[in-house]
């Protein structure tokens, strides 16, 4: 994309399921940035903001989309983005679920985007900028068969597509956003959640803001879209590739050395325990990946979303961190044996992050009732976590005495 097109400023967005949910959370945040967004769906129910045009869509319906692109390209010409978030999503089993709610689906979830494809992505080969963002699902889940399958269906009709346009200038790309609380999926959690074993607050309480999922499309757009050109990336990944390339290495809290040579001794000792209870913690952390990978198919990608809302990150992220802590706290070892001292920033956020993590760990029992109602599995999951709970607070201990 040009440098005015990065900015946002002249550039033309052209963004389906912009009525409201994500679609209609992007189609703001775009505007914000100062790029002319078509918002494209069937329906509306808010009025446009300054800098977006609604255009009403059958999306389904290939007449309907010839007729928006060719008013689009005549009023707007080329867009630089292209955004298909348009979606129906109907709850049943694969034994219930009428043909005629399937084949709808498919229409509007998968034969959409490729109608949308076919108006749009010609001309932006031809200039040789663009992007195409597809919203897609990363995860099964049960009662969802025809949504899933329309959702599985785009990403290979992204990667497909990628393929052929090759490195043009032009990035196709799989967005997963997650689960995201929107009206729509509030209308499907309503039928869905009691077959699940779920309140409609519980399930809702797995979902992130459409804000916060609109963000991390925009990171993706603005940042990052030439690294996932053919690929499928979640909303997690985006946003967690953003914090870590706004902070440097130095997250991770560093341990500032001052010993004098009357306390060395102690204090080396300090740190070979810390590395101790660190390695303790990692295994635990990995331990809780599988433990989440094991889970039901539909209670997975629940489960970890709720992991990462309390600790902000997600497992493979802590093991990562508590490695590097292993590491800096091998070096301050080395540093003291050596005689050297050498004074290092401090850094809060890790004992920050550990009360967070420790803030999961003693909600994990509560929550695993979600998913299974056996007792005895439920006593083992309280006395494991009260071990991992004394791990972390050792952890605490042991970071704090070592502290400035």
């Amino acid at each position: 994309m040009s440098d005015a097109e990065q900015s946002g400023t002249g550039a033309v967005a052209v963004v389906t399921g912009a009525g409201r949910g994500i679609g209609r959370a992007l189609a703001l945040a775009l505007v914000q940035q100062g790029m002319m967004v078509v918002a494209v769906d069937i329906d509306f129910s808010d009025p446009p903001a300054a800098g977006m045009v609604e255009m009403r869509a059958d999306l389904a319906n290939p007449y309907s989309v010839e007729r928006l692109a060719r008013e689009v390209l005549s009023e707007h010409g080329v867009p630089s983005l292209l955004v298909n978030g348009a979606v129906v999503t109907p709850v049943a089993s694969v034994t219930e679920l009428p043909p005629d709610e399937w084949d709808r689906t498919m229409a509007v979830n998968l034969r959409g985007p490729f109608l949308m494809c076919q108006a749009f992505v010609p001309g932006m080969v031809e200039r040789g900028t663009g992007i195409v963002v597809n919203l897609v699902s990363a995860g099964a889940m049960p009662f969802r068969s025809a949504y899933i399958a329309s959702k599985q269906g785009l990403v290979g009709l992204t990667q497909s597509l990628a393929a052929e346009v090759g490195e043009q200038g032009l990035q196709v790309i799989a967005f997963a956003p997650g689960l995201v609380d929107t009206p729509g999926l509030r209308e499907a959690g309503s039928l869905l959640a009691p077959r699940l074993g779920l309140t409609l607050t519980q399930f809702m309480e797995m979902a992130i803001p459409a804000e916060r999922a609109a963000e991390a499309a925009l990171l993706l757009i603005r940042r990052f879209a030439r690294d996932y050109h053919g690929e499928m990336v979640d909303g997690h990944t985006i946003l967690e590739r953003a914090a870590a390339e706004s902070t440097t290495a130095d997250a991770i809290a560093s341990v500032p050395l001052s010993a004098s040579e009357a306390d060395t001794r102690t204090r080396a000792q300090l740190l070979r325990d810390a590395q101790r209870v660190t390695a303790r913690l990692q295994a635990i952390v990995d331990q809780t990946s599988v433990e989440l990978s094991r889970l039901p198919v539909f209670a997975r990608p629940l489960a970890k979303r709720g992991f990462r809302r309390k600790t902000g990150q997600d497992p493979d992220y802590w093991s990562r961190a508590l490695v590097d802590l292993q590491g800096h706290l091998r070096q301050s070892d080395r540093v003291l044996i050596s005689g050297r001292e050498r004074r290092k920033p401090g850094h809060p956020n890790l004992l920050e992050g550990l009360q967070a993590l420790r803030l999961y760990y003693s909600e994990a029992p509560g929550e695993s009732r979600r998913f299974s109602r056996d007792e005895d599995a439920h006593r083992y999951l309280v006395e494991q976590s009260e071990e991992r709970l004394a791990v972390i607070d050792s952890l605490v201990e042991l970071l704090e005495k070592l502290g400035p």
